[in-house]
Formats: C-alpha cells, sequence, structure tokens
C-alpha cells in the first residue's frame, strides 16, 4: 500500500508540476508551437506533449523530460 500511495503522490506532483510549467510560462497563443518545438526534440508527437501537459500522463519519465524541456525553452526565451 505504501508503495502505491508514493507512486499516486509522485504521479500528483508530476501533473501539477506540468500544467504549471506549460500553461502558466508560455502564452495561451504559443502552446501549440511549445508542444510542436517539446515534441520535435523528444521525437514525440505534439499531440502527446499536449496530454501530458492536460494531466494525461502515462509515463513518468516521458512526463519529467517533457518538463525539463519546457523549463529550457522558457530560459531561452528570456
Amino acid at each position: 500500500m505504501e508503495a502505491l500511495k508514493e507512486l499516486n503522490d509522485k504521479h500528483s506532483v508530476i501533473k501539477e508540476k506540468l500544467a504549471t510549467t506549460a500553461k502558466a510560462k508560455i502564452s495561451k497563443g504559443t502552446i501549440m508551437a511549445a508542444c510542436t518545438n517539446v515534441g520535435r526534440l523528444l521525437e514525440i508527437s505534439p499531440q502527446t506533449v499536449y496530454n501530458y501537459i492536460t494531466g494525461n500522463i502515462k509515463d513518468g519519465y516521458l512526463a519529467e523530460a517533457i518538463l525539463k524541456e519546457f523549463k529550457r525553452l522558457k530560459r531561452s526565451n528570456n
């Protein structure tokens, strides 16, 4: 039971971080462009990136990679 709780907690944390980083720091008009850029860098579809930032997370490692790329993109735009 403890392992399942930890898994669910980590899932909730990464979901919140993705939503906060992607949506709050990138304007709504450029979200799909950002998803396209991140998808290209990670060799996944922009739709997959969008699904992850809206909470449909299937793979924690991919979620972490997407989060890292959004943060990198944000830093490079400042």
